[in-house]
């Protein structure tokens, strides 16, 4: 399927450990993005080390100086870090920002080897059919292959057309030990626009239901008739409605919903 090569090319490449220093994450589907996150906390992140090894940065607050000073200096808390830099758009603001990428090229041409530099350039949308993509998408990826993509690699991470993504469904579940209907699996691609983190959400709770069997509480059949409580009496409830209508007949009022509340003692779960 297409639209899921480039991201499981770049998860290959993390589990057999070749790795560039730099990657730029382009493109707005987040069921790659996470996908390739996953991969990388998986093989590269060990989970006792992960708030020294994971750093979450955004060039919008972080000078991207900053950013490359600290992917320089080795951790003395965890044997590899990973860095996802987000606001890349800020490096393609108004102005000359030619020095910030001769900075990372510098870097990249003499990178700590343990250290991984993942930009996300989120603010652009590739379609499935890249022929329809947005003129102002096509200009922003370009000017990305044209700096950063010079020494880093590009992972791109488009949408997926309706076909792969029933096919995917049909595939995952069967993974699973699950059967998918191609019919089903159609359906529930149209029903959610091919958003493939949705349509995982969703797989995800119907396995969990099909592959657990359904548990209904056991409950005791009440002993004899229900004893039904009002929080007040009939005399009470009956003179209300008569002052409802005086209040009626002298105009303070022109209408009147009179109501009461009903208990029943229940030793059962609510729901």
């Amino acid at each position: 399927m297409p639209a899921f090569a480039p991201a499981q090319r770049f998860v290959t490449e993390v589990e057999q450990r070749k790795l560039r220093p730099a990657y730029v994450f382009v493109g707005d589907e987040a069921f790659f993005r996470r996908r390739c996150r996953e991969a990388i906390l998986q093989h590269l992140v060990p989970p006792d080390v992960r708030d020294f090894s994971l750093h979450e940065l955004d060039l919008a607050e972080t000078p991207l100086g900053e950013v490359l000073d600290r992917a320089r200096t080795p951790s003395l808390m965890a044997p590899f870090q990973v860095f996802f830099i987000r606001g890349v758009k800020a490096l393609y603001g108004r102005g000359s920002h030619d020095d910030d990428y001769q900075a990372i090229e510098d870097y990249v041409s003499n990178p700590d080897p343990d250290a991984l530099l993942i930009f996300v350039a989120d603010h652009i949308s590739i379609p499935a059919d890249v022929r329809r993509m947005e003129l102002t998408d096509r200009d922003r990826y370009e000017r990305i292959r044209e700096t950063l993509g010079r020494c880093c690699g590009i992972v791109e991470l488009a949408r997926v057309e309706e076909g792969e993504g029933a096919r995917w469904i049909i595939e995952f579940a069967a993974s699973r030990g699950v059967k998918v209907e191609p019919e089903a699996a159609r359906e529930l691609v149209d029903s959610l626009g091919a958003d493939l983190m949705l349509i995982s959400s969703e797989l995800e709770k119907l396995m969990r239901h099909l592959q657990r069997p359904l548990q209904l509480p056991r409950t005791r059949r009440p002993a004899g008739p229900l004893r039904v409580r009002a929080n007040m009496t009939r005399a009470q409830y009956e003179d209300r409605v008569e002052r409802s209508k005086e209040y009626i007949r002298a105009g303070d009022v022109f209408q009147v919903v009179m109501s009461q509340r009903l208990e029943v003692p229940l030793r059962v779960p609510p729901f």
